[in-house]
């Protein structure tokens, strides 16, 4: 596997740094979740969203508000049958709009709507 190292900083909306990057930004096999809002520094925020785009990821930008929502924090998983799995929390799947579901739905087989 080539994973390339893509540091950046992110802040929350009082600008205090995000403690781990599931809070802001999941990575996905064919697309990714990121609150680009919260990468302050635009040359930062442009590198991340020119990276996952040139390798094949399709972005979903969420706001600050599906970032405290736990919209950051979902996580794909395989299944029985290879195929990939979305698993988030109910608060998560309901902050996601119509269209940003449709979108995940075309790269995930299904979207686990966990209780929590």
């Amino acid at each position: 596997m080539n994973y390339e190292v893509v540091p950046f900083i992110s802040v929350d909306r009082a600008r205090r740094p995000i403690y781990h990057t599931n809070v802001m930004m999941s990575v996905g096999t064919s697309v990714a979740v990121v609150c680009a809002e919260s990468i302050p520094d635009a040359r930062q925020r442009a590198y991340v969203l020119d990276t996952l785009r040139t390798t094949g990821h399709e972005v979903v930008e969420i706001s600050m508000d599906q970032v405290d929502r736990f919209c950051g924090n979902i996580l794909e998983v395989e299944n029985y049958y290879g195929k990939p799995v979305l698993a988030m929390s109910t608060s998560a799947y309901n902050a996601f709009t119509p269209d940003q579901l449709a979108t995940l739905r075309e790269h995930e087989e299904v979207i686990m709507d966990l209780a929590t």
